[in-house]
């Protein structure tokens, strides 16, 4: 039986980013693990393959090693977040225009422990404040319009991973030396501070920002998406 070699470091990545396993794990095979850059791009080849998201039939051996750093390039980023909005249930939604709930036809997540909040003007106050982080966010790094949009592009993948799938630990925690996460939403000022209002708390001695599973709010993500939705799409946002 053939095996497929895939990069575990690599695949993780991916993963992270919200690609399927399946669907990760044939874009570095069949890319020959040359980076991560090649496995996006036979993504973007591929992705209407009947099969894109089938684990290969064949046994995975998910065990070589980068033979060098690798590194994203903006065009990466770009055509990946593009891709994630194809499989992105709280992004449809707000492409949509629909209010928070279940599109028809999909599976609902069950066993989400939400705080209810009979207060509506707190909702208010906390988009608000939403609102005012990123205007702060793209004010502080005004001549960099490309990395303020990566810094929101990743911002709603992070929170989009959490809505789509709250049951799973490994989307609610996000470790702070992660390169990926420093270079695109860490070292912006305002980034970490809009992931805290989503619920994200520093914790593990500050190694790891950490949204426990009873405090999943699908209420304050989907308001999050809205103002991430709002700041990418009005070219003047934070400027005026």
């Amino acid at each position: 039986m053939a095996v497929l070699e895939v990069d575990k470091k690599m695949l993780g990545e991916l993963e992270a980013m919200g690609f399927p396993r399946p669907r990760a794990t044939r874009a570095l095979h069949y890319s020959g693990n040359a980076s991560l850059g090649a496995a996006i791009d036979w993504i973007v080849d591929h992705e209407n393959d009947a099969d894109i998201d089938e684990m290969p039939l064949v046994t995975v051996d998910i065990s070589i090693g980068s033979p060098e750093p690798f590194y994203f390039t903006e065009g990466m980023k770009i055509k990946a977040q593009e891709l994630r909005r194809g499989f992105n249930l709280l992004e449809r939604r707000v492409n949509l225009g629909l209010p928070p709930g279940q599109l028809e036809g999909e599976k609902h997540t069950p066993a989400v422990r939400i705080e209810q909040n009979p207060f509506p003007v707190r909702s208010v106050a906390k988009s608000e404040r939403m609102r005012e982080c990123l205007r702060s966010l793209r004010r502080n790094h005004k001549d960099d319009d490309a990395r303020v949009r990566q810094a929101f592009q990743t911002l709603l993948i992070y929170v989009g991973n959490v809505a789509r799938n709250p049951n799973e630990e490994k989307f609610r925690k996000i470790r702070l030396s992660n390169p990926l996460f420093f270079d695109r939403v860490g070292s912006l000022i305002g980034g970490i501070e809009f992931l805290e209002l989503c619920g994200f708390e520093t914790t593990e001695g500050g190694e790891f920002l950490y949204l426990p599973d009873n405090k999943v709010d699908m209420a304050t993500l989907n308001s999050a998406a809205s103002e991430l939705k709002s700041a990418l799409t009005n070219p003047f946002f934070g400027l005026l």
